[in-house]
């Protein structure tokens, strides 16, 4: 029990400390001045890419995928984004069979479009405050993801480097994260009364996640992400 207890405490903190960081990075986010734009947000399977583009179309236990990037995330990610895509997919679909969850949450199955994206994000088809936020990948339901590869590579400064880590690795985790709002979403629309959305909710649940389905897969750490995440919550509340 007492260290079940503990468990329970250091996920706690742990979450508490990442949400810290991601408000602080929300607020310190740039906002647009200009109030007439846009705030349409394209398919992924209509967003621009430039001239160099590539897409595939894979079959993965939650369904089939219609993935399209932009030539230069290859440099970012190795050759192709797919050994990611179908880790992360995978990972889910092996966590939500191991036991615990509903019927029509451990069979989930979706038609799913992913678009992975380079820095210079298309203008008029994503909203402002995705442009200008730091959040390196987002999801709407229930089955489309968008992610920006060098906001996973780079950070949004361009300072921050994978520091010999997998880029698959990286790709992958933010891969798992993503798809652990879909779970989410799954999860509370199933109620009677659906909570209204919560952002702070909804990014405890996808980094608790993370770690959770990183158990499953063949490419991310459990282990290795709990202690990163650890340190991070270290220094947001070392930091004040």
């Amino acid at each position: 029990m007492k260290r079940f207890l503990r468990r329970i405490v250091c996920l706690t903190v742990l979450t508490c400390g990442l949400l810290l960081l991601w408000e602080a990075e929300v607020l310190a986010a740039p906002r647009s001045a200009q109030s007439g734009q846009s705030e349409y947000l394209a398919e992924p399977t209509a967003i621009a890419l430039g001239n160099s583009t590539r897409k595939v179309r894979l079959s993965t236990p939650l369904g089939p995928v219609n993935l399209r990037w932009a030539r230069s995330a290859e440099q970012l990610f190795g050759r192709s984004p797919e050994r990611a895509v179908l880790d992360a997919l995978a990972t889910v679909s092996k966590t939500l069979k191991r036991g615990g969850f509903p019927p029509a949450i451990s069979s989930l199955s979706e038609t799913w479009d992913i678009v992975i994206m380079d820095e210079n994000l298309p203008e008029g088809q994503i909203p402002t405050n995705l442009v200008n936020r730091c959040h390196p990948a987002w999801m709407v339901p229930p089955a489309k993801i968008y992610v920006v590869a060098q906001r996973i590579s780079a950070g949004c400064s361009g300072a921050r480097k994978l520091d010999g880590r997998n880029p698959d690795l990286e790709l992958a985790n933010v891969l798992i994260h993503e798809l652990g709002h879909v779970v989410e979403y799954n999860l509370l629309k199933g109620g009677a009364r659906p909570p209204a959305h919560d952002p702070i909710r909804a990014e405890g649940f996808a980094t608790w996640w993370e770690t959770y389905a990183a158990r499953s897969s063949t490419l991310v750490s459990s282990d290795v992400l709990t202690r990163r995440y650890k340190e991070q919550a270290h220094r947001t509340f070392a930091e004040g």
